[in-house]
């Protein structure tokens, strides 16, 4: 019988690269926040100069963002179509996770390997036909749809819908099916045993979908740009047109769009935070177990 030996996945790397790489990584990560938060309260006339460092820390670029760069509108309008998105995106592909887990057919493994594909499809190639599609629409049925929050909406449905499909998926993979077995034999069907025995087992990839679906949302711009109208404008759009009417002025007021880029941050942050117990939960389960 041959030998069998367990390799320590840590010991593929020496540990001086390991720490190497966390140091390079950790850099890449820290020097760009703590730039953006440092010029957020540097004066503008100091950023234009390219100061390191304020000479003084000016506040008033969080008072003044508001009024400037429609950030609160946009925030208000990306929770909106980011938060609808995202809980579609969760309660669509629980249903679907579970049935492509626990459902044995035909062409199972295709289908969920092309979910995983679809995310490597550049937004730009669905983008076009997707306005296509609504625009179609609209002037068939003689209704709103594109610059409307459920169309947005819908557009980023279709680039996370398939991730939490195939994630939950994954996830539920890992559940025991004599669960399922033994509701069933309590009397429960199908419907029953997914809500009262699997979606308890699986709330932290459930958190884990929708914290992703949501942040394919909230930082977009194309999308935002090419369907979103006046009214319906996401945080991004706000801050890109922002920085548009800044470009070319004699003193661009960069000190207010760093403050503005903080502020715009905080959401997802605080959402992190709030998810971090499920958020830590759901990615550990699903690498070690799909």
């Amino acid at each position: 019988m041959a030998r069998q030996y367990h390799y320590d996945p840590t010991d593929v790397l020496h540990p001086v690269v390991r720490s190497v790489a966390r140091a390079v990584i950790l850099v890449g990560i820290i020097v760009p926040v703590g730039y953006m938060l440092v010029m957020s309260v540097t004066p503008n006339v100091e950023v234009a100069a390219g100061t390191l460092w304020p000479s003084h820390l000016s506040w008033s670029h969080y008072l003044t963002m508001w009024a400037g760069t429609g950030l609160g509108a946009g925030m208000v309008n990306s929770v909106i179509i980011c938060g609808s998105a995202s809980g579609a995106a969760v309660l669509l592909g629980a249903v679907a996770g579970y049935v492509s887990s626990r459902a044995r057919f035909r062409g199972r493994t295709s289908f969920l390997t092309l979910l995983l594909g679809f995310q490597s499809v550049p937004t730009v190639m669905v983008l076009l036909p997707l306005v296509i599609v609504m625009a179609g629409i609209q002037g068939l049925l003689h209704i709103s749809v594109i610059g409307t929050y459920w169309a947005v909406a819908i557009a980023y449905l279709t680039f996370s819908l398939p991730l939490v499909t195939w994630f939950v998926a994954a996830y539920v993979d890992s559940v025991p099916r004599d669960l399922d077995d033994a509701a069933r034999l309590d009397g429960a069907s199908m419907p029953q045993a997914f809500v009262r025995v699997i979606i308890p087992m699986i709330v932290p990839a459930l958190a884990v979908a929708g914290l992703l679906s949501f942040l394919v949302g909230w930082g977009d711009l194309l999308i935002a740009t090419a369907i979103s109208g006046p009214g319906t404008h996401t945080v991004a759009v706000a801050l890109n047109q922002f920085l548009s009417n800044e470009e070319g002025q004699a003193l661009p007021e960069y000190g207010t769009l760093m403050a503005a880029s903080v502020a715009s941050a905080l959401p997802v942050v605080v959402l992190y935070i709030g998810l971090q117990r499920f958020v830590v939960a759901g990615l550990t389960g699903a690498s070690v177990k799909a």
